[in-house]
């Protein structure tokens, strides 16, 4: 039942929460703050720089710009222990590895 109360307070604030998510991913995009293998920026940089939302509504904001096409879902590396994980880099700008 929580999630529930989780998710329609997410549609309430879905625009100006999703705006502000693409506008962090885009930022870290830009600024090289990517993961390893030309990928996009990790959800937890995302994470660390939104107020007010829970890590749980980044992630399914992340996964919702990225079904859109606003957003590209890629296959990172984390640059400490090298480990696979999800991140993210605006459609605009990602051109298969390579900036547009």
């Amino acid at each position: 039942m929580m999630a529930a109360n989780v998710d329609s307070r997410d549609r309430r604030q879905g625009s100006c929460a999703e705006a502000h998510v693409f506008e962090l991913c885009w930022r870290l995009y830009t600024r090289g703050e990517v993961d390893l293998l030309d990928a996009g920026v990790p959800v937890a940089a995302v994470e660390r720089e939104v107020d007010n939302v829970s890590n749980d509504v980044v992630r399914k904001i992340l996964d919702r710009l990225a079904n859109r096409g606003v957003l590209v879902r890629l296959d990172g590396a984390n640059p400490d222990n090298f480990r696979s994980r999800s991140s993210y880099a605006p459609a605009a700008l990602y051109d298969g590895g390579e900036q547009r």
